[in-house]
This record gives C-alpha cells, sequence and structure tokens, in this order.
C-alpha cells in the first residue's frame, strides 16, 4: 500500500511510526516505481517481496494457462 500525504492511510502510518522523515518520504514517493512504500503487515519486507514475487508469477501461470484454453475453443 502507498500512503499518500492527506489520506487516512497515511496518517494511520505516521501514528504507528511507519513513517519516519516525512520529508524524505514524500520525496521518495516519486521514485519508487514498483516497489511498495510502506510495509503494513507483520511480514519482514523480504517475505512480503517474496510473496508479492510469488503471486505475479502464479498470475502469469494462470494467465497463460487460460490464453491457452481460449486457444482451443
Amino acid at each position: 500500500a502507498t500512503p499518500y500525504p492527506g489520506t487516512e492511510l497515511y496518517e494511520h502510518a505516521k501514528k504507528r511510526g511507519l513513517i519516519g522523515d516525512e520529508v524524505e518520504y514524500v520525496s521518495g514517493l516519486w521514485e519508487q516505481g514498483e516497489q511498495i512504500a510502506v510495509n503494513f503487515t507483520e511480514w519482514t519486507d523480504e517475505e512480503l517481496f517474496g510473496k508479492r514475487q510469488a503471486l505475479i508469477e502464479e498470475l502469469k501461470a494462470w494467465n497463460i494457462k487460460r490464453h491457452k484454453l481460449g486457444d482451443i475453443s
């Protein structure tokens, strides 16, 4: 999730201490690309990125299978 300034999620992240230096955080928003700005889970960042990658691979496989099945009909 990406909490943007002025949103409830941003205020929630600040209250939980997930956003330290606000100037640095806001400056980095424009450079994050596909990165997750704030990890709200109980998983480490490495675990979360691993789960994200596994989900991406699963969705790619599902999409390929779906298109192959569509070619048969």
